[in-house]
């Protein structure tokens, strides 16, 4: 057994059943006590089972690309200011995580950089009054990726990533190495001061313990104001001067969302010199003719924004993400998919402006029965989840299946200018369309 499934907690009552199972054998003779303790490892047992079921030990899903994937940490120190701290002098600094095609490698990458210390340090952040050794098996979860892999033979484009706000880059590992496997380089940024960790290495992490919130008093009592009155809206007109009323008003968020944007169009130009530097691994293995950039959340509302004025962007992905900015009143000229949950509160699939003005084609598919974190890899984490109102009632591992399918896809197509045939991905009463 712990050969096949490794030494973790959730089997230990299953390793007692094994002694017990020996005494039993002992004690053969004595029918009374035997009877008890097969009631005991039985017992035991079930406690293991129901462990590993609430509890499991993370796999993230096969990548289903020809290539293998291949991981580079990179730390990007740019020359802007620091306006997230009140440190004189500071300039900011992004750590960035690079998933690209390999053939092949030596070492497979651990999911959470620093292992059992940066697990502790997520559940004081969170405030979760719960032993941390529940959790630490997730410190010893392997990805597909192979560290610090050669990149593979070819020119292949890039797709830039931003998490949600308060979360972290490696919150869509899965989404990653799927990209990575179908020949595109995937970057995820940390996006510095309002991630609660960044990675630096495998091994060590950059915990960032005083997070700039979105939301401050003022801007938190209009979004309430906000949500009571999209409840009641009657007329499509209404939704429309009603979402852009709110987000205009929002200025914090929109404020934070041009140093997220700022934060990606650097991480492209970095990658860009990259493909030019004779000493970089990716030296004239970058596509950077093909462009793309994605998010979830706050992140996904930052790559959209980013695409409308930095026109290298061909395609951009906003994973269940409010859209802050200027994309109420500017137009685009690159081609978006919003990927949504159907009880998101703020449904950019009901705001005609966003696909009435832009230049190319603006798609929104709708996933029932599921919540905001179900658009990352917390969806696999565990079943408990969704019993506790944190993920939807839908299958966690079928909604990040789906996503691994549609969104290379609709990288692929935009990069050779084709239409993306929304069609080809809707499933019966889990993904929608949205109604006109």
């Amino acid at each position: 057994m712990l050969l096949t499934v490794g030494h973790t907690w959730q089997l230990y009552p299953a390793y007692l059943a094994v002694l017990i199972t020996i005494f039993i054998i002992i004690l053969r003779k004595d029918k009374k006590r035997k009877v008890l303790v097969s009631i005991v490892l039985l017992v035991l047992i079930a406690l293991s089972a129901i462990c590993l079921y609430l509890l499991p030990l993370l796999t993230l899903p096969k990548p289903s690309g020809k290539y293998q994937v291949g991981l580079h940490y990179e730390i990007l120190q740019t020359d802007r200011d620091e306006t997230l701290t009140l440190e004189p002098g500071d300039t900011r600094k992004l750590y960035l995580k690079i998933w690209h095609p390999t053939n092949g490698g030596v070492r497979k990458a651990k999911y959470i950089e620093g292992g059992k210390e940066t697990i502790d340090f997520l559940l004081n952040k969170s405030n979760i009054r719960i032993p941390g050794f529940l959790f630490h098996h997730l410190s010893e979860a392997r990805t597909n990726s192979y560290l610090n892999a050669p990149i593979a033979n070819g020119f292949f484009p890039i797709v830039t990533f931003s998490h949600g706000h308060g979360m972290w880059q490696s919150q869509n590992t899965s989404l990653m190495e799927e990209l990575a496997s179908q020949g595109i380089v995937a970057v995820s940024i940390a996006h510095s001061h309002q991630t609660i960790f960044a990675a630096r290495s495998e091994n060590t992490m950059v915990s960032f313990n005083n997070i700039v919130p979105l939301n401050m008093d003022a801007d938190t009592l209009k979004v309430k104001e906000y949500l009571r009155r999209i409840k009641v809206v009657n007329s499509k007109s209404e939704m429309d001067q009603l979402i852009s009323d709110n987000i205009s008003s929002v200025e914090f968020q929109t404020e934070f969302l041009k140093v997220w944007s700022a934060d990606i169009s650097q991480t492209l130009d970095m990658l860009i010199a990259e493909n030019r530097n004779h000493e970089s691994i990716f030296f004239q293995k970058l596509d950077t003719t093909k462009i793309g950039v994605a998010g979830m959340s706050f992140g996904g509302a930052a790559a959209v924004e980013t695409s409308l004025h930095d026109t290298r962007i061909k395609a951009a992905l906003n994973m269940d993400g409010k859209q802050f900015g200027n994309l109420i009143s500017d137009s685009t000229h690159a081609k978006i998919l919003f990927l949504e949950a159907k009880q998101f509160d703020h449904n950019l699939s009901r705001f005609g402006p966003f696909f009435n003005r832009s230049t190319d084609q603006v798609t929104c598919l709708m996933f029932n029965n599921t919540k905001h974190l179900n658009f990352s890899d917390i969806g696999i984490f565990s079943p408990a989840l969704s019993y506790l109102g944190l993920l939807g009632e839908v299958e966690g591992v079928f909604v990040v299946e789906q996503i691994n399918k549609i969104v290379p896809d609709f990288f692929k197509v935009s990069f050779n200018k084709e239409p993306f045939e929304a069609d080809n991905y809707l499933v019966p009463e889990k993904i929608i369309l949205p109604a006109e």
